[in-house]
């Protein structure tokens, strides 16, 4: 399973920082500046892990709606939809594209009241080339 996660916030078209993951440690970058800040990856819990990310969407699933079915070369996809609320945050709809095939998630789109977040994967049994600042990298010890 992947140990390693980068990802940038952006609002408004305009960045807002960027993050690298990879294990036990997380650097963070605001826009605009050079310098990563290295930290420990959620408080020093479990190391990173594409798993563990992805349960955040799960109690979204219960009742999935296939929008559609296709093929892609030769494997098999499927985009299904779903919604749900959140304490404090109100309905929350995903979109996740499949890759029924090969049983992996290819992208999640999540809309909600002020919020609106794609990821997309892709790349799968291969190193990914996500890599630390190597800087920061040297004066954290790792």
């Amino acid at each position: 399973m992947p140990d390693r996660f980068a990802y940038r916030l952006s609002r408004g078209g305009r960045l807002v920082s960027d993050t690298t993951i990879i294990g036990t440690r997380e650097w963070t970058r605001a826009a605009g500046q050079k310098r990563w800040q290295a930290s420990v990856y959620g408080g020093g819990g479990p190391p990173f892990s594409a798993a563990g990310y992805l349960g955040w969407w799960m109690p979204f699933v219960g009742q999935p709606q296939l929008l559609d079915r296709f093929r892609v070369g030769a494997d098999d996809r499927a985009d299904v939809a779903t919604a749900g609320r959140v304490p404090g945050l109100g309905t929350v709809w995903l979109q996740i594209a499949i890759d029924v095939t090969n049983r992996r998630v290819l992208r999640i789109g999540m809309i909600t009241t002020e919020h609106f977040m794609t990821q997309i994967w892709s790349t799968f049994n291969a190193v990914q080339p996500i890599k630390p600042p190597l800087s920061d990298l040297i004066a954290a010890g790792g």
